[in-house]
């Protein structure tokens, strides 16, 4: 396989033609299904792991921070492309475990998701 010379968008691309994802998150509660039965949207998936807890942060790149925001649904939305955490937890573990967030930008809109920037890039300066 080449080098891909583009920029990473997400860890996993899945287009859903089938519609197998789509119905198996509408049964789970995470799409309602007046807007996306028989959908076959593009699914952007982020994959994020830590060997602790569910409620441990984890971390997001300013990059996945835009192309979620990017990505967020609306009411009125007829978006073809999804944006999904899958946030893997207790990584190594007897009791390894998923949670998935579909649309965290609207999540973090609703308060469900907290964002933090606590990251700086620092550049040290030239004397003369």
């Amino acid at each position: 396989m080449s080098p891909w010379p583009g920029r990473e968008k997400t860890d996993i691309v899945y287009e859903d033609e089938s519609s197998i994802l789509t119905s198996l998150l509408i049964q789970k509660g995470y799409l309602h299904p007046s807007t996306w039965e028989g959908r076959s949207p593009t699914y952007y998936i982020e994959v994020k792991t830590t060997p602790n807890e569910m409620s441990h942060p984890f971390f997001c790149s300013q990059q996945q921070y835009d192309v979620m925001e990017s990505m967020q649904l609306s009411f009125d939305s007829h978006m073809q492309r999804i944006y999904v955490i899958a946030r893997v937890f207790r990584l190594g573990g007897n009791r390894m475990g998923i949670k998935l967030y579909v649309d965290p930008a609207s999540l973090r809109s609703s308060k469900e998701l907290a964002f933090n920037a606590d990251k700086y890039s620092v550049t040290p300066r030239m004397h003369e």
